[in-house]
């Protein structure tokens, strides 16, 4: 995946924004609509569009490397975003809840609810700075040794330079590790090294005193017995071979027998009583008991090898059969196989991505380096050239001046943009300037005061009706949403309610990118530099922005001794222009190294203090992906029957990837508080700490347990938890029992945690969080119900209900335990499901490891697993454990529509 590829990606992404672009033309025919169905199919179509666009843009700005693309990737991505999430919000409005199903599109372009899910967005987890990384990682300020490049000695060097090569652009902390694992594996070999020298020098001084014991004897050529290869271990020092033996050896073809010493008595086939004759034969008259056992030892171990093998071979043929039996069945249709996670392929693809993307510093850097010295060069070569090309244009509107009017025109002040301004043409015109002198010639100076009093207060008329017009616009705005939420049942696809801005600004950014990149080749730019044409054209511009400023105070000068010689000349008085008024710069401190050095430190010291307090605490290693969920594939046919089907856990999932869209680089309209309510055990943490884990997001625990130790200074803890969690963004508030601090009534179980505490606090911290910051707060509840509405909708923006796994969550969390216990494919799945209706995910994750102990699954071949058993572990084990009742299930449900912001009593229908 390099370049080319996309490259290619890139042109197919455009090509699917013009479709787009069309079929939204298109769309505006339909005019008005009160049809449901008609509506959402419309708007499905093109929103299932944007977000393979939206995924495709985001992959190709991630792995970019040319700068001045990824500048046009990521404007254009940005504007397909807020349009793709435009239409979401349409479409939750007509679904009249936060879970879209539009399988009927989804058939028509055919295509899976699975390939129509938001991508994980490229900057999660997102990076923070150097002393942030410092800080979370352990590493203080002061432990930091201050580097002497003299005092460096060559070894440093040399791993730093092994370093450079292997990785580039690494983390600091990734190179540390990189440095103390290249120690430690050169401290092992050499270890290594002197064990086998030392091995080398003992058998050496035993072969040659004890030679009896010690020196093998050769068998001879006729001996058939077990191969051997003889081979090196893998990063090891190479001094001894490793004996590795050949197991496709036959045992059993050969008979081969031993004497006491070790040497060969008979090869072939024979009986035991003849081998025992040849022995004694060999041996002589005096054989003893003793060794005639030892032979039939010997003997007998090479029988029981030769059974063990041949069982061996049996079963695995059995194996083989039996894995091309269930191919056969799999291919068929008659048998779903489990799939084996492809990891190690998963973590290749990951490897290369993440090794691309570190290649994005030296690509930005390369670019900043040319730009800087392309603009070196343009100073250093064309600077007076430049300087003397604007003091020419500027003497020639001085001299047009003279010759019209036989004075100077006031010079455009330095906020206005200085002489920029006559290139724009927002100067008068020498005509207009000689009009303007010889009517102010003939006015008296009484006039002339009252024209300029007259000009202010137009200006000021005019500025006042300009800001009148944007107020009106901003009500009829407001008015004509307030219609709009009014119209249940009515969708327009031909004013703004359609045909947005940002519908506008993508169609005006392509058509700039296609005008600006139309003779650009970019798929033969396999090396992805920068063009050097627009790098020197850019320079041209700011250079001759900053060298103007300098030629606007020359030229200044030079308009003022050009009006003293006028003055003199026609001896007049010489009146110099008043100064414009400049800005009152504010005072501030200084911040020196010192301000700096004092924050770090009180920066330590808090963190440190919410570490020990438990606050800020590690994330456990849990993926999103690791929580099990399946989609609700019979929600659109219950929809469809006027009936309100219950979302599932996959969509739950991927509803909370959805809110957390906007925490990233990209500005797109963000949530600033989430709460994932459901029963005890449906995965609500898991949920959280998944979502975490992906953002790569600093946890800080206020759950009521934690803040009680608080309690005398709420007020400060609250302060220092807002300033310290903006400082380590992105980072997230979390609240386990989110339910706690708003209770209608708190039980004497809970007292001492004082869970009322943060109730006050909690929505004022969320409004503190502004729309550019990366921080969150997530809160999980199992009791949602308990708490007061007003306050509880106050603090959290969007509440998801987790209802507990519905028929496919379950077989596919079935599918997922039961397989690597050794479970036989053919295991009747539906049916444990059924049986396990309404039982949440820990139970049915924690089941199969009871079940299925050491004994149980020693006799899985021939004892298959029934589901059966599972039950009977759930009903009658130690603890039993129960399915969540249906008033419980009640309860979640009522709380849902309560807090469902887009569910709207739809407005009754006209009889014809």
């Amino acid at each position: 995946m390099g370049s080319e590829y996309y490259g290619k990606m890139w042109i197919t992404t455009c090509d699917r924004l013009k479709d787009i672009a069309e079929q939204e033309e298109a769309t505006r025919i339909l005019g008005e609509i009160t049809d449901r169905q008609k509506a959402q199919a419309a708007f499905a179509s093109i929103y299932i569009k944007y977000v393979f666009v939206v995924n495709a843009l985001g992959d190709i700005y991630d792995q970019t490397l040319q700068v001045q693309k990824r500048a046009v990737v990521k404007t254009i991505l940005t504007v397909a975003t807020k349009r793709m999430l435009e239409l979401q919000t349409d479409l939750k409005k007509i679904e009249m809840s936060e879970y879209m199903y539009f399988d009927h599109t989804l058939i028509e372009q055919k295509l899976i609810p699975t390939e129509v899910q938001l991508l994980t967005p490229f900057y999660y987890p997102m990076e923070r700075a150097e002393h942030i990384e410092d800080l979370l990682n352990g590493v203080r300020h002061t432990d930091k040794p201050k580097e002497d490049p003299e005092l460096v000695n060559t070894t440093q060097k040399k791993t730093l330079r092994q370093l450079k090569e292997a990785s580039q652009s690494v983390s600091p902390e990734e190179q540390r590790k990189l440095d103390e694992r290249k120690a430690l594996i050169k401290a092992v070999d050499v270890i290594i090294s002197h064990e086998k020298a030392r091995q080398s020098r003992n058998l050496l001084f035993n072969l040659k005193v004890h030679p009896k014991l010690y020196v093998q004897k050769p068998y001879p050529e006729v001996d058939t017995g077990p191969r051997y290869t003889f081979t090196f271990k893998e990063d090891q020092v190479p001094l001894f071979p490793v004996k590795r033996t050949d197991y496709g050896t036959n045992f059993y073809k050969v008979s081969r027998h031993f004497d006491e010493n070790g040497d060969l008595i008979q090869t072939g086939s024979g009986s035991t009583e003849e081998n025992v004759k040849l022995f004694s034969t060999e041996v002589g008259t005096a054989t003893t008991l003793d060794l005639v056992g030892k032979l039939l030892s010997n003997i007998s171990r090479n029988e029981a090898a030769a059974v063990i093998q041949r069982c061996y071979l049996r079963f695995k043929l059995k194996k083989a059969i039996r894995k091309i039996h269930l191919q056969h069945q799999h291919e068929l249709g008659m048998l779903e196989l489990t799939r084996a996670d492809h990891t190690s392929e998963y973590e290749q693809i990951k490897a290369t991505r993440e090794k691309r993307r570190r290649r994005k510093r030296e690509f930005d850097n390369a670019f900043i380096r040319a730009c800087e010295d392309d603009k070196a060069r343009i100073l250093r070569l064309r600077t007076p050239y430049i300087m003397e090309d604007i003091s020419d244009h500027i003497r020639y509107w001085f001299r047009e001046m003279y010759d019209a009017a036989g004075e100077f025109q006031a010079y455009p002040p330095e906020v206005s943009g200085g002489s920029i301004m006559i290139i724009r043409g927002e100067t008068k015109t020498a005509a207009e300037f000689a009009e303007f002198i010889t009517k102010r010639k003939k006015m008296s100076p009484e006039k002339i005061k009252k024209e300029l009093e007259k000009e202010k207060k137009d200006k000021a008329a005019k500025r006042k009706k300009e800001r009148n017009e944007k107020r009106k616009a901003k009500k009829l705005l407001k008015q004509q949403k307030k219609e709009w939420a009014k119209q249940t049942n009515r969708w327009t696809f031909d004013d703004g309610r359609f045909i947005t801005e940002n519908a506008l600004k993508i169609d005006s950014e392509f058509k700039t990118y296609a005008k600006e990149w139309q003779f650009i080749d970019e798929l033969n730019n396999l090396k992805e530099l920068a063009y050097m044409d627009w790098i020197t054209e850019t320079n041209y511009a700011d250079v001759h922005q900053a060298l103007r400023l300098e030629v606007d105070k020359l030229m200044r000068l030079e308009m003022e001794l050009l009006r003293k010689a006028l003055c003199k000349d026609r001896k007049i008085k010489y009146k110099a222009p008043k100064a414009p008024r400049k800005k009152s710069k504010k005072k501030g401190k200084k911040k020196g190294k010192k301000a700096i050095h004092m924050k770090i430190e009180k920066l330590e010291k808090l963190y440190d203090k919410f570490v020990s307090k438990n606050v800020i605490i590690p994330c456990p290693n849990i993926n999103m992906d690791d929580f099990i969920g399946d989609l609700n594939y019979a929600a659109y046919d219950l929809r469809n029957n006027e009936l309100t089907p219950s979302h599932s856990l996959g969509e739950v999932k991927y509803l909370l990837r959805q809110w957390t869209f906007g925490l990233g680089d990209i500005s797109v309209p963000k949530v600033r508080s989430i709460c994932i309510a459901g029963p005890p055990g449906c995965g609500k943490k898991l949920m959280a700490h998944g979502l975490i884990r992906e953002l790569g997001a600093v946890l800080f625990n206020i759950s009521p347990d934690v803040v009680v130790q608080f309690q005398d200074k709420i007020k400060k803890f609250v302060d220092d938890l807002t300033k310290l969690s903006k400082i380590l963004a992105p980072s997230v508030l979390f609240i386990n029992n989110a339910h706690y601090p708003f209770l209608k009534k708190v039980s004497p179980e809970i007292e001492d945690q004082q869970p009322l505490l943060l109730g006050k606090h909690l929505p004022k911290l969320k409004k503190g969080i502004k729309k550019n910051e990366k921080v969150l707060l997530i809160g999980t509840s199992n009791q949602p119900f308990a708490a007061k509405p007003g306050p509880f909708k106050k603090t959290f923006e969007k509440v998801a209900v987790c209802y507990g796994p519905d028929y496919s969550s379950t077989v596919l969390a079935w599918q997922k335990v039961l397989p690597p216990m050794g479970v036989d494919p053919e295991f009747d799945y539906s049916t444990l499901a059924k049986m396990t209706k309404y039982y949440q995910m820990s139970q049915i994750l924690s089941a199969p490891k009871k079940v299925l102990n050491l004994e149980r699954r020693a006799h899985l071949q021939q004892r298959p697993l029934e589901p059966i058993e599972i039950l009977q572990y759930l009903m009658y084990g130690d603890p039993p454990q129960f399915p969540m009742t249906e008033k419980e299930l009640a309860k979640f449900v009522k709380f849902n529509q309560k807090f469902n912001k887009f569910k709207k009593k739809p407005a009754p229908q006209k009889k014809k």
